[in-house]
């Protein structure tokens, strides 16, 4: 789900709420407008409550705006375990965060150049579980994400500008 999908079905959800609260109170005219109106005024403060919040997380994160170009939770999986984090992709690298670190190092980068594959996982070939990164080193990065299609092309594409960037 991406932001704007995140910022539009969040207030027509209260306005839904507000329609059926309001429908026992004062009738159906009145409902609809009593419903409408709280939905506007939930989603302008949930927007600004959001954008907000995700500005505080990505200065907490030493991250620029502008450099990041899709972000999102995720779950980095291992051979024995699987650990919550924040996924960022920036014009030339992918960087994740642990969200509660179970060794010493709670940021890890890979840059694209190291990339040499990026590829989505199925599970039982009905749903997209994940997205699957080999290095140039032959190791394999797991995560679990939503949207990995879109990642996987976000990724593609920041590889392609990256590698046309460094020809030019």
């Amino acid at each position: 789900m991406n932001n704007f999908q995140r910022f539009l079905l969040a207030p027509l959800i209260y306005t839904l709420f507000m329609f059926v609260f309001f429908l026992f109170q004062y009738g159906p005219i009145k409902s609809i407008l009593g419903g409408i109106m709280a939905g506007l005024i939930f989603g302008i403060f949930y927007y600004f409550y959001q954008t907000n919040r995700m500005k505080k997380q990505l200065t907490k994160d030493g991250l620029d705006k502008e450099q990041v170009k899709l972000f999102n939770g995720a779950n980095y999986v291992t051979k024995n375990d699987s650990q919550a984090v924040r996924l960022y992709l920036l014009s030339d690298r992918l960087v994740f965060i642990f969200h509660k670190p179970k060794t010493a190092d709670a940021q890890k980068e890979i840059p694209l150049e190291q990339i040499q594959l990026v590829e989505t996982d199925m599970s039982k070939g009905l749903f997209f579980k994940g997205l699957s990164i080999r290095l140039n080193s032959g190791e394999l990065v797991d995560f679990r994400i939503f949207a990995p299609k879109k990642w996987k092309a976000e990724i593609e594409n920041a590889m392609t500008n990256n590698l046309s960037a460094g020809l030019a």
